[in-house]
């Protein structure tokens, strides 16, 4: 064990002005890669070689918990449930970069790997398909990345393969190992299609197939029906195989398969089976873009040598080709003329590196940095010569926790974290991985001696600007109060409290009388009861709650209407226990958002009257069940409003839907911008009845609205046009019936269509004033060219007078639209300056973002 001198006596070495330390003067990210690879017992003793190293420890970059997790590396893990699985990994909102290496998966049914932000995937399982096996080969694969780049996948077949989202993939690799356990070829040969159209937009592609029978009875005659898909992305085309006759045609026909194939990489396995005899017949890639192939593993056996004769007679356009001799080679030398004398079609081409090892791209250990020097000693470091507020603004993103480490970088830094008025305070990311270290308890212990430290410790004079915590809240704990009553007396004007409670949570006294708190969020892991005070905040004007239960609507009606200054209100997964009326009543505010979309078994929403009464109101949000009645008095400032209602039940009453859509409307139809949402839901079915609605929406420039095909739908949709003279812009979602209208927590993602029986109609020939006065601009998506929307098209160009431009988004896998769009194009049209755009479907599309 090495023991470190209590009192270690290094000579000191002086430098003159014109000597450096050159590596303390390295940025500080150079200067811990360098260190990376020492001990952390070894890091702490070069602190005393130098002063300038004396808090080089604490310099080092720190890794939060799985709330800011971005690299996840399992290894030799065995998974015994997939649901926790797949709530763990969409419980990483940073999770980049996911390794799965031999991992069992035990009895797994589905391996779900749904993440936003996970960019690479790597699944690895090679070589342990044993008896036991991994499980894989037993479960259903499903991934769904929206920002998935790189995906690599190496072990057994499972038994299906979905793909889902994955618009931004675009480097795979896929080594398949052996079949799915009990599969037979034609249950694989699907399955390889399958996986293949899912993959058919990528631009790299690097497939290692080991095995025959693979390629004989699956791969081959999946990749022959080059009509199913095509990589038409695919630039880049790695293959490990063997050199027997079938390998050889599954590499002809992705040739085939890959008309922008511009580069090609085959690594030789030594096995060679049958003679491959090279077919005399022209391919796309090779004669239009394949420009570098290259060979490894070459031993001049005659598949390889009939290979390179097919290349250089076919590649047309080809410049370089690379041959790497295996290792064991003996006779290269003489294999080497008979290629050189292959008939060449490219006349640009030009072999190169036929080469027995390939050359190392090693990197020099010792790049030399150039060090940047100012006209003086100061006059290179122009941040530091900032003003203070500019820092500050600079820096307020960072962890306050970061911000103290900076004060190891210079001496002008030494106290800037004293007088830093944006405080980021999470017990999460103070330590790297505490919990290998010490208890839950004592964690939190911890954070609260360093949470104390900080405000005890900085300058009181100074206001804060922004205060962050992330913390635990116990019931026979004040320590949260005692910190929320430091920040009050320091003028505090943003407070964001993100706690996991296990107690209800009083809005303190000290927080009531704040007069300079402008913006307060409340964020809670799971429901958590909020008890509101009997008056509201002086001066507050935004406020965000997230997962707030409440208790009394009396209470939060008077906290609402007594501030004064309030603006915006969000009220996201709230619970409204055994409330009567949720009252909105405020003069000042002007942006409310509803949002309890997916929870609303328990929320209490759907039992009680929604009341609002904002006359400054412009913007209006509502997201969740539908209530049994609304009341909306002075409305009269709102410009923005979007509705999203869902359904109280799995049988819902038509009349009461109807009734309820139809208040809603009457009582925002001041509107300028609408948005509605409601899928296949009666709620529309109201405005199909003639006379039922007797609003009209004056006002309105841009609706944007979510239907289905069946007629009772379209009837409304006219009438929502009849009642909207105005109207200049409209988009349409189209929705088929038997598809749930929910939508997801997050992405709000509405689903594609489904198949159903609906009535062919026809709209009635008359004209509708928007339509021939004002409305300019029409979008249409999720379009897939049946009878009922081609005849609202016909429509919407026979009498749209004015009409510019019409854009047509067609449903994704739609099989054949240059059938339909000769068609729209014969529809007679009213307006001479109309413009169609048709656009094909490169991912899903969201009606929240439209």
């Amino acid at each position: 064990m090495a023991i470190i001198p209590e009192n270690p006596k290094i000579p000191r070495i002086t430098y003159s002005e014109e000597d450096n330390d050159r590596i303390s003067n390295l940025p500080i990210p150079i200067l811990h890669h360098i260190l990376s690879s020492l001990d952390t017992l070894d890091v702490i003793r070069l602190s005393a070689v130098s002063r300038q190293w004396r808090h080089t420890v604490v310099k080092l970059p720190p890794y939060g918990g799985f709330r800011r997790l971005k690299y996840l590396f399992l290894l030799n893990v065995e998974l015994p449930n997939y649901i926790y699985f797949r709530i763990f990994i969409s419980s990483c909102p940073f999770l980049e970069n996911l390794n799965l290496h031999a991992i069992k998966f035990r009895d797994f049914k589905t391996l779900e790997i749904s993440s936003t932000s996970l960019k690479k995937l790597v699944i690895d399982n090679n070589g342990i398909s044993g008896a036991n096996g991994d499980g894989l080969k037993n479960c259903e694969l499903r991934i769904a990345c929206p920002s998935l780049s790189s995906f690599s996948f190496i072990g057994p077949l499972p038994r299906d393969f979905t793909l889902q989202d994955v618009k931004s993939l675009w480097n795979v690799f896929f080594g398949i190992e052996c079949l799915a356990q009990h599969a037979t070829v034609e249950e694989c040969h699907p399955l390889i299609c399958k996986i293949f159209k899912g993959l058919c937009n990528i631009k790299v592609l690097k497939l290692s197939v080991h095995h025959w029978e693979l390629c004989l009875h699956i791969l081959y005659p999946a990749l022959a029906q080059v009509q199913c898909f095509s990589f038409y992305n695919l630039k880049s085309l790695k293959l490990r195989m063997r050199m027997d006759d079938w390998s050889m045609k599954l590499m002809v026909s992705l040739l085939k398969c890959s008309p922008n194939l511009e580069a090609l990489t085959i690594y030789f396995d030594r096995c060679e089976f049958s003679k491959w005899e090279a077919p005399d017949q022209a391919i796309p890639c090779l004669t239009y873009h394949v420009k570098v192939v290259e060979l490894f593993e070459v031993n001049g056996r005659q598949n390889e040598l009939e290979l390179v004769r097919f290349l250089l007679k076919h590649g047309q356009v080809l410049q370089k080709m690379s041959i790497n001799w295996a290792i064991d080679i003996k006779d290269a030398e003489e294999i080497i003329p008979e290629i050189m004398n292959f008939p060449k079609t490219s006349s640009e081409f030009a072999f190169c590196n036929l080469r027995t090892e390939p050359e190392s791209t090693k990197m020099d250990g010792n790049p030399k940095i150039p060090r940047m020097m100012g006209d003086g000693n100061e006059a290179g470091d122009r941040f530091s010569s900032l003003p203070d507020p500019i820092i500050h603004q600079i820096l307020s993103s960072l962890e306050t926790v970061d911000v103290m480490r900076l004060s190891a970088v210079s001496r002008k830094w030494r106290y800037l974290w004293i007088s830093m008025p944006y405080l980021n305070l999470d017990i999460n990311t103070v330590w790297s991985d505490p919990l290998s270290k010490w208890s839950i308890h004592t964690i939190i212990d911890k954070f609260k001696d360093f949470v104390n430290w900080i405000l005890l410790t900085q300058d009181r004079s100074i206001d804060i600007k922004r205060f962050r915590l992330f913390c635990h809240n116990f019931s026979d704990d004040t320590t949260l109060y005692r910190w929320l009553n430091v920040v009050a007396r320091r003028n505090v004007q943003e407070l964001e409290l993100n706690i996991i409670s296990h107690t209800p949570f009083e809005l303190p006294r000290c927080l009531v009388n704040c007069a300079s708190l402008v913006s307060l969020r409340l964020y809670f892991d799971s429901s958590c009861v909020l008890k509101l005070p009997t008056c509201g905040l002086s001066r507050l004007k935004s406020l965000d709650l997230l997962r707030v239960e409440f208790n009394d609507f009396s209470l939060l009606e008077n906290f609402i209407s007594n501030s004064p200054f309030l603006e915006d209100l969000i009220m996201e997964a709230c619970v409204f226990r055994e409330f009567e009326i949720l009252e909105v009543s405020s003069a000042s505010l002007k942006n409310l958002c509803v949002h309890n979309g997916g929870i609303h078994d328990c929320d209490g929403l759907h039992n009680i009257e929604l009341q609002l009464s904002c006359p400054n109101l412009t913007s209006f949000s509502f997201i969740g069940p539908s209530a049994p009645d609304y009341s909306f008095e002075e409305l009269h400032s709102l410009k923005n409003v979007f509705i999203h209602l869902e359904s109280k039940s799995e049988i819902p009453n038509y009349q009461e839907c109807s009734y309820e859509m139809c208040k809603i409307l009457e009582g925002v139809c001041n509107t300028e911008v609408l948005k509605l949402s409601v899928g296949n839901l009666p709620f529309l079915d109201g405005l199909s009845v003639p006379k039922s609605f007797t609003g009209a929406f004056l006002n309105l420039k841009s609706l944007t609205i979510l239907v289905g095909m069946d007629e009772r739908h379209m009837q409304a949709l006219i009438t929502l046009l009849i009642c909207s003279p105005n109207l200049e812009a409209l988009k349409i979602y189209f929705e088929w019936c038997g598809k749930s209208p929910v939508l997801p927590k997050v992405q709000y993602m509405v689903g594609l269509h489904l198949l159903c029986d609906v009535d062919v109609w026809e709209i009635m020939d008359k004209d509708i004033s928007c339509l021939t006065y004002y409305l300019k601009i029409v979008e249409l998506f999720e379009v897939e060219g049946n009878q009922n929307e081609l005849e609202l098209l016909r429509f919407l160009l026979n009498k749209g007078h004015v009409l510019q431009k019409m854009s047509i988004n067609w449903v994704r896998g739609i099989n054949d639209p240059g059938e339909i769009i000769p068609k729209i194009m014969r529809f007679p049209r009213s307006s001479s300056d109309v413009e169609l755009t048709f656009f094909e479907p490169k991912s899903d599309v969201y009606f929240y973002d439209l």
